[in-house]
């Protein structure tokens, strides 16, 4: 909605805008101006594929100060979205073109930077739309 409000011309279309298909029966959330973008937060109990290791980890990070904790929790998140990103990458440049863009966001901070401040047009500030961000998930 927030795409739909500041992006120029930009509509929610299924399957054209929204939930692109790029194969392998995977799809990217959105394409504006050409670019596509995902909106995918990292959550370790999501992304672990192997239950076990997750529960291994969390046991562990128990253990230790919170310092020490964030910075592991940021590391294996950091790590994730990497891979995340590459695998997205892959699937954009099979469908579109190696010269595609691809905009990752996984915090709604970085989708208000990253995709509504640029290619909105006079959004205002980050914190406004994180507001409104937020606004329209409590609704949702």
């Amino acid at each position: 909605m927030l795409l739909e409000r500041y992006v120029r011309g930009f509509q929610l279309q299924n399957g054209t805008t929204f939930q692109i298909g790029v194969g392998y029966n995977k799809t990217i959330d959105f394409l504006v101006n050409g670019v596509f973008v995902e909106y995918h937060p990292i959550n370790l109990k999501f992304e672990f594929d192997n239950s076990s290791a997750l529960r291994k980890v969390l046991d562990g990070i128990r253990k230790i100060d919170n310092h020490s904790k964030q910075l592991i929790v940021e590391g294996i998140k950091d790590e994730l979205a990497e891979k995340y990103y590459r695998r997205r990458k892959f699937l954009v440049t099979l469908a579109a073109g190696k010269d595609t863009e691809l905009i990752c966001a996984y915090t709604d901070e970085q989708f208000c930077k990253n995709v509504i401040r640029r290619f909105g047009d006079n959004p205002p500030k980050v914190p406004i739309l994180l507001s409104q961000f937020h606004n329209l998930i409590q609704r949702a």
